[in-house]
């Protein structure tokens, strides 16, 4: 259930900055849909294809920003 929420999230934007704000509002727009979806947020990610392709979106979006930035980043991103 959790991956198939997962798809209902998108990134959106130009640049990394509103890309990982257009995360962090889907993520709340959809915590909203989904409430049991808060109480997963923070757990051992449960990787299906919708969480590793919203993963691998999220590094891609931030292009030539430096891995000490880029790894908590994506470690928070792949949480939901």
């Amino acid at each position: 259930m959790a991956d198939a929420v997962r798809a209902e999230i998108r990134l959106a934007g130009d640049g990394w900055r509103a890309v990982l704000r257009s995360l962090a509002e889907s993520i709340r727009q959809a915590s909203h849909r989904h409430e049991w979806l808060a109480d997963l947020l923070g757990e051992r990610p449960r990787l299906g294809p919708n969480m590793l392709a919203g993963g691998e979106a999220v590094p891609a979006a931030m292009g030539d920003i430096d891995l000490d930035t880029v790894v908590p980043a994506v470690s928070r991103s792949m949480s939901t």
